[in-house]
């Protein structure tokens, strides 16, 4: 096993700190350095040493090269072994080699079989270094592997375009109550009920109640999410239930010119019911709640016809005469026959 010690020093730009590893594992660290000075240079000298702690020989890399750094060790520990003349006659110049190189022997060359050492130590170390990318390869997924894979997973909005919506509830957990809504706006009741059978919410359960017009449902079920319109909806079923008052809370932060209108119609119908049993200022009361004048002059109308026919309810009544004092009584309860239709 090669015991060649490598140092690693005058480093400029590569983000590491000067050390001394195995040559192992100094290859694989100056491979891995490589691969991240793609958009940057950088620059480094390494200084090889036998298990002896003898100087072989050094090296100037300069960042990013081509070839691999067994390669390019391996071709420059043969051109240590040109003739000196050859190196001083300038066939190969220092300025022109990425990789500059001197010997460091005390003959001016590299001992023979320092140099197989050398050799032997840099394929062993390929050998391992290919082993190890053979093996990422086939067993561990890496980025691309892993963004083919989520690009063949069919997007969000892909899902919903093909209504493949327990697909979608499945893949996208997170995104439930998205779904919830999209079913919702879309009227797609039918497939909200069966999301919700299978996968159960109180959202859900809210506006499929509300689809249903099971107003007591509605208003007892909390959904998770009280967004504006499920606000409007919650609202919309206590004025069925002839809720006024909650409906007002609700419609407090909303301000809804529907639900105004509404409440209007609401407290008219409450007044004319009011009427009819003779309880004037009840009435009156909820004349008090009407928003809009125009709504507040009908019943205001109402009242005054409701206390004259009042009037001669109390007449013949005082009067025994039980004959006119039904009719006016059937007079009362006629009172305001269509002002509010009911939807």
């Amino acid at each position: 096993m090669a015991k060649e010690i490598v140092l690693i020093d005058r480093i400029q730009r590569l983000g590491i700190e000067e050390d001394r590893l195995p040559i192992f594992e100094a290859l694989t660290l100056l491979e891995n350095i490589n691969k991240q000075t793609v958009n940057h240079s950088g620059s480094c000298r390494i200084r090889i040493y036998n298990r002896r702690n003898r100087l072989l020989y050094t090296l100037e890399l300069q960042f990013p090269f081509k070839d691999p750094i067994e390669e390019i060790i391996a071709a420059h520990v043969n051109t240590v072994e040109m003739d000196e003349t050859t190196v001083k006659k300038g066939r190969f110049k220092e300025g022109n080699n990425p990789l500059k190189m001197r010997n460091d022997t005390k003959t001016g060359r590299f001992n023979t079989f320092a140099k197989r050492c050398i050799l032997l130590s840099i394929g062993i170390a390929t050998f391992i270094i290919l082993g190890k990318l053979t093996l990422d390869y086939f067993f561990v997924p890496s980025e691309k592997t892993a963004s083919k894979t989520l690009v063949k997973q069919d997007s969000w909005e892909q899902l919903l375009q093909k209504k493949a919506y327990f697909e979608a509830v499945e893949a996208y957990p997170q995104q439930h109550d998205e779904l919830v809504d999209y079913l919702v706006e879309e009227k797609e009741y039918v497939w909200l009920k069966k999301i919700n059978d299978r996968f159960p919410s109180e959202n859900a359960q809210f506006d499929l109640a509300f689809v249903a017009k099971e107003w007591q449902k509605v208003i007892g079920h909390y959904p998770k999410t009280l967004s504006e319109r499920r606000q409007v909806m919650l609202a919309l079923a206590y004025l069925e239930l002839e809720m006024l008052a909650e409906a007002e809370v609700l419609n407090k932060r909303l301000k809804s010119d529907e639900l105004s209108r509404k409440l209007d119609e609401g407290y008219q119908r409450q007044a004319l019911a009011f009427l009819k049993e003779r309880k004037i200022s009840e009435a009156q009361q909820a004349l008090g709640l009407i928003n809009q004048e125009e709504e507040k002059q009908i019943l205001r109308a109402y009242i005054d016809q409701a206390m004259i026919i009042n009037d001669f309810i109390e007449l013949y009544e005082k009067k025994e005469d039980h004959k006119n004092s039904s009719l006016w009584q059937e007079r009362l309860e006629k009172i305001g026959e269509g002002a509010v239709e009911t939807e």
